[in-house]
Parts: structure tokens; C-alpha cells; sequence
């Protein structure tokens, strides 16, 4: 077991615990190419693919990122061109499975001898639904490495990779965030004039929402970071790229309130003054005021909450608590304390009406929130939903409840507020707004490609 101390955040046991993953090697002209391909109008980092490159470079391999975003297939084609790829490395999610799949494509198209190695959650769910060489199931760091490894002896891949064993987080190295520069990626909805970066402190969720694939790709059981280990990347994370906001983009970051707790008093000692957000929704049946105040003072500036619905009976249907007066407390305790509260919701659940969604619209504006999203609910894989039973949702009106709130001035104010800009930016404001949001889920694709 590594120990992390914020003193020495990579300590000298640190090398040697990295024969986990093989010994170090130096192949020339063997490069490892990672390809990002992103399912939403905004630049979120590729965090997954920059947990792959850091034990790939350790064990002596040349990793480059390549943003499909922003080269489209042409770059990927000439880069392919050189000759030099060991193999190539795509991290799928289901809204950019076409995407995917012409990415594929154009590697076949320019040399079908470099294998195609594909991983993420619609992969470990549906792991036969792409033309790959191999498809790796769950988690990827320790399974690249010995991709790369066989590969570079000569031998082939077997069709499906799986770990049977789930990796210990503390023993993982820290994400390579220089393969993909974090500057180089800034979310719409995120303050300007910050360096932001994304991190996780913990993977999987004991419970079993409807509308979450989470369970189905990390399994029951929930491992986290030690508090240490946590400290040591966001000291990283400042010391080496300058970051001085954190997302963390667990699951459920709130799911253990021990981990929680560890975890702020653990910031609070180390002085960092590196603030964090938590915006991937947490569930706010499991905060409290005592919680808030502390996550507060340990640098929270920000929390969106999961909260899907006004309608009682499809919160328990889809498993999650139906006391909204509770969620209502907490939204004020937030504002009380000084941090940002961002609304999620979900229109189109089974057996929804329109006077649901104007009643949790109606619900949405009483709670004093930062900011409000209206998401379409979406039958993935790993979902406990099927496409028939999902109430189909005009765009018109969703475009409307977006209106309806940004338009109003108190809304767009505290929204501005949110975001770090001015009265005068309020237009470009509602702009990027209505970019990032204006789609269902279902839509969005990488659309340059």
C-alpha cells in the first residue's frame, strides 16, 4: 500500500509499487494512441483516457491524445499515416456510439493492421457492439498496460478483456493530464478566468436509481481514495498545472458521509486554498446542514443536486427519497453558506404528463437555485428503462422551460453570478446556455465529424 502524504505527493515506495503494472520499458517508435471523442457541446476533459496514459508512460510506452473533436477523421488518418501506432485506444459512452464506429472506420480505412482497443461504459456494457479488435470490460488502467505489452511481443488479442478483480485506488498512479492539456479544456457552465481540472475520488454506487448505468458498469460495491491520496492530487493538480478548482466527477461523492467527512478535514489541514465543485449530482436525501458547513469551509463552492422531479411517485419509482421539503432546507442551507446550488432534472419519465414538468418547473423556481438543467431521460444500457415507455417530449418545449427560466431577470442574475461574468455578458451568457443545453441527450453527437 502506497501511503500519500501532501509533504511528498509522490512517495519513492510510489515507483516500485509500479511493477503492478509491468517493468519499464523504452519501445522505440511504438506509440499508443488515445482517442477522445466527446458527447456533448462542451470541452469536458478526457479523464479516463489520461487515467490510461500515466501507467502507460510509466511503463516506458509513447502516449499521445488525439481529440477527434477538434482534428475530425482527416487528422486521425494522417496521423495514422506515420506508421508508428502500437495501437489505438478509444473510451466509448453510449450518446457517441456512431461516432465510434466511423472513427473505427477510417482506422480500417487507413491501415487495418493496427489493432483497435475500445473501453467505457458502453463498451463494458455492450462490449460487441463496435468492429474492434479487442473490447476491455471495466476498468482500463492495469488491462493497457498489458494490452501494450503483448502487442509489443508480438501476440495477439483475445476479443473480450476482463479484469476479474477490482483495482485498488490508492495504488493507481495520478492521471497524466499533459497527454491531453488540462488547460487546453474549459466547460461552458464553469466560471472564466479559473483553471479547472476534473478528478475522481471514488468509483461505483451501492444504489440503483432507474434512470443510472453506474451499478450495471462498476458492479454493487463502492471504493474510494483515501483522504490522503485525495489531498495529493488536488496538491499535484495546483503545484504542476497550476489548477486552482477542482470537479470531482464521482458517482456519488456523498454516498459515504465517513469518506466525505475524511476528505474535507484532510483539505482543511493541508491549507491548499484549491476550491471544488461537485457537480456530477449528488443526492440530497444524504446532506445535512453539519455536512454543508464543512464541505463549505474545506473549499465548496459549488454543488449541483440530483433531483429529477417534483412528482412523488416517480421519485420512489425511481428509487430515490420524496421529501422535497427536505430538499428545499438544503438548497437554503447551501445559499447560507456560500455555495452555489445547480438543479438537475428529467422530463420525458414513464407515464409523465405536461402538468408533471410545469408542476416540477413550478418546484424548480421555488427552491432559489444558481442554475437549473431539464435533461430528456434516456433509456441506455445499464438503465432500468426501455425506450417504449419514455414519455416522448417536444423540443419546443423544452427550449420553453429553459426560456422560461433564463429569461427571468432574478434567475439570470444569480446564474451570471455563477458563472464569473457581468451584467454586459449576460447575452453570451444566455448564448452558451442555450448551446450546451439546447439538445436532448439523445442528439448529441460530435457533429464536426
Amino acid at each position: 500500500m502506497i501511503t500519500w502524504s501532501l509533504v511528498d505527493p509522490f512517495p519513492e515506495e510510489f515507483d516500485r509499487e509500479l511493477v503492478f503494472f509491468g517493468v519499464v520499458r523504452d519501445y522505440e517508435r511504438m506509440t499508443v494512441l488515445l482517442v477522445h471523442v466527446p458527447v456533448g457541446f462542451e470541452e469536458a476533459y478526457p479523464l479516463a483516457l489520461a487515467a490510461l496514459a500515466a501507467p502507460l508512460r510509466t511503463a516506458g510506452y509513447t502516449v499521445e491524445g488525439l481529440d477527434a473533436a477538434r482534428c475530425g477523421h482527416q487528422g486521425l488518418a494522417d496521423r495514422l499515416a506515420r506508421g508508428d501506432i502500437l495501437w489505438v485506444g478509444i473510451s466509448v459512452w453510449s450518446p457517441a456510439l456512431d461516432t465510434c464506429k466511423r472513427l473505427i472506420e477510417t482506422c480500417r480505412r487507413v491501415d487495418p493492421d493496427i489493432p483497435v482497443v475500445v473501453g467505457g461504459p458502453h463498451v463494458t456494457l455492450r462490449p460487441d457492439a463496435l468492429d474492434a479488435d479487442c473490447a476491455v470490460i471495466g476498468e482500463g488502467e492495469k488491462a493497457a498496460v498489458e494490452i501494450a505489452d503483448r502487442l509489443a511481443a508480438g501476440q495477439s488479442l483475445p476479443k473480450v478483456w476482463k479484469r476479474s478483480h477490482p483495482l485498488d485506488l490508492d495504488n493507481l498512479p495520478m492521471p497524466d493530464r499533459e497527454v491531453f492539456a488540462a488547460a487546453d479544456y474549459h466547460r461552458d457552465h464553469l466560471p472564466h478566468g479559473r483553471r479547472y481540472a476534473s478528478m475522481v475520488t471514488s468509483r461505483g454506487c451501492r444504489y440503483r436509481c432507474a434512470y443510472c448505468s453506474a451499478p450495471s458498469i462498476w458492479g454493487k460495491g463502492h471504493r474510494r481514495m483515501s483522504p490522503a491520496r485525495v489531498v495529493a492530487e488536488f496538491a499535484q493538480l495546483q503545484s504542476s498545472y497550476g489548477i486552482d478548482g477542482v470537479l470531482i466527477e464521482d458517482d456519488l461523492f456523498n454516498q459515504d458521509r465517513d469518506h466525505v467527512e475524511g476528505v474535507c478535514d484532510a483539505l482543511l489541514r493541508s491549507d491548499l486554498g484549491v476550491t471544488w465543485e461537485l457537480l456530477n449530482g449528488v443526492r440530497p436525501d444524504h446532506l445535512d446542514p453539519g455536512l454543508i458547513r464543512l464541505m463549505a469551509r474545506a473549499g465548496l463552492t459549488r454543488l449541483a443536486l440530483s433531483l429529477e422531479t417534483a412528482s412523488r411517485k416517480q421519485l420512489r419509482k425511481m428509487g430515490r427519497s420524496d421529501d422535497l421539503e427536505h430538499v428545499k432546507s438544503i438548497v437554503k442551507e447551501a445559499n447560507d453558506a456560500g455555495v452555489g446550488v445547480t438543479g438537475y432534472f428529467m422530463v420525458g419519465l414513464p407515464g409523465e404528463t405536461r402538468s408533471d414538468r410545469l408542476r416540477t418547473f413550478r418546484w424548480a423556481r421555488s427552491l432559489r437555485l444558481g442554475m437549473a438543467h431539464f435533461s430528456v431521460a434516456s433509456a441506455w444500457p445499464g438503465t432500468r428503462w426501455s425506450t417504449s415507455e419514455l414519455t416522448d417530449v417536444p423540443s419546443w418545449e423544452r427550449s420553453a422551460l429553459y426560456g422560461a427560466w433564463y429569461l427571468n431577470p432574478r434567475a439570470a442574475f444569480r446564474a451570471a453570478r455563477m458563472l464569473g461574468v457581468g451584467i454586459h455578458d449576460l447575452p453570451e451568457m444566455a448564448h452558451r446556455l442555450a448551446n450546451w443545453m439546447d439538445k436532448p441527450l439523445e442528439a448529441r453527437r460530435v457533429e464536426s465529424l
